[in-house]
């Protein structure tokens, strides 16, 4: 996902000047293609993360695309009040990019979790959350970002994404994406499950095991500025489950419930998230998200029944 990101500002950088890559002393054997090449449109400010979404900020008054870059918790916890009242105040087209998503960086413990970062971020009335599923859809994400600057949090995983064969069709804010577009149906679904970021593949994998099929979809552009499309695309269903390495508070299934208690109709929010148990725990990626899949399991096996 993030050598799609850079080799998307390389490309686009060719016949923009406007665009601006900044980090924060972080994102090395990743960022050093843009700054060869753009040299003039690159800025390390050093470990001064407030700092750069400040620069960045000041840059976007002046007609810039900015984008700042660094490890999931440190732009987002550590800049927030600049986010808020430089960013997202002026509704300036900022992109604050991250890596390692959720428990990515588990082996580091708790100080690089990004597990409340979309809580933080999507509290924000003009932040745009974007959380691909796949390599691809970083691309469709930036895409969709040029034609309407905004200011956006792209939440990135670490690295080894594999691509979902899926078409995107009509992203907008709030839309929802079929993953599992082989599945043909006579009636319209009464389930569904509702996924963001890199967990769709896997979201997918245990969806296939059960004899029963199931939507899956994925929730690439969402927050505040989303609310009334993503009301209009859940509420042909009955239940929804909601997975996201993120934890309950704050993240993709607060928010679906938040639009669900909005409408009438009785629709169901059944959360896969990541607890607070997570907060305590120094291990790898996998083994802070098995429990995840494993409870996914068991609603499936549940619903089967």
């Amino acid at each position: 996902m993030r050598n799609n990101l850079i080799n998307w500002l390389i490309a686009k950088s060719r016949s923009d000047n406007r665009i601006f890559l900044l980090t924060a002393d972080l994102g090395y054997s990743v960022v050093e293609p843009f700054q060869q090449v753009f040299p003039d449109q690159f800025i390390n400010v050093g470990v001064a993360e407030q700092n750069m979404t400040g620069i960045a900020a000041g840059l976007a008054t002046e007609g810039f695309l900015p984008f700042t870059y660094s490890i999931g918790v440190f732009p987002t916890f550590r800049c927030a009040e600049q986010i808020r009242n430089d960013i997202d105040y002026h509704n300036l087209p900022v992109v604050t990019c991250t890596v390692g998503s959720g428990v990515a960086y588990g082996n580091l413990g708790y100080s690089h979790h990004a597990i409340q970062d979309i809580s933080i971020m999507r509290s924000l009335p003009n932040m745009v959350i974007a959380t691909p599923a796949d390599p691809s859809e970083v691309v469709a994400i930036l895409d969709w970002y040029y034609s309407n600057p905004c200011p956006m949090y792209l939440r990135l995983h670490k690295a080894g994404e594999p691509q979902i064969p899926h078409s995107l069709k009509g992203l907008k804010i709030g839309s929802l994406q079929h993953l599992n577009q082989d599945i043909v149906r006579a009636n319209t679904p009464a389930i569904c499950i509702i996924v963001i970021g890199f967990l769709s593949k896997r979201v997918l994998e245990v969806a296939k095991d059960f004899p029963f099929q199931i939507d899956v979809y994925c929730l690439s552009l969402w927050g505040q500025p989303g609310r009334e499309e993503f009301a209009k695309q859940i509420s042909r269903f009955e239940t929804i489950i909601t997975v996201e390495d993120h934890i309950l508070e704050g993240g993709l299934a607060s928010y679906t419930m938040e639009i669900v208690s909005t409408l009438d109709k009785n629709i169901k929010v059944i959360p896969v998230a990541l607890t607070s148990e997570t907060v305590g725990k120094v291990a790898s990626e996998k083994t802070l998200l098995d429990p995840l899949f494993e409870k996914l399991r068991s609603l499936l096996y549940g619903l089967n029944r």
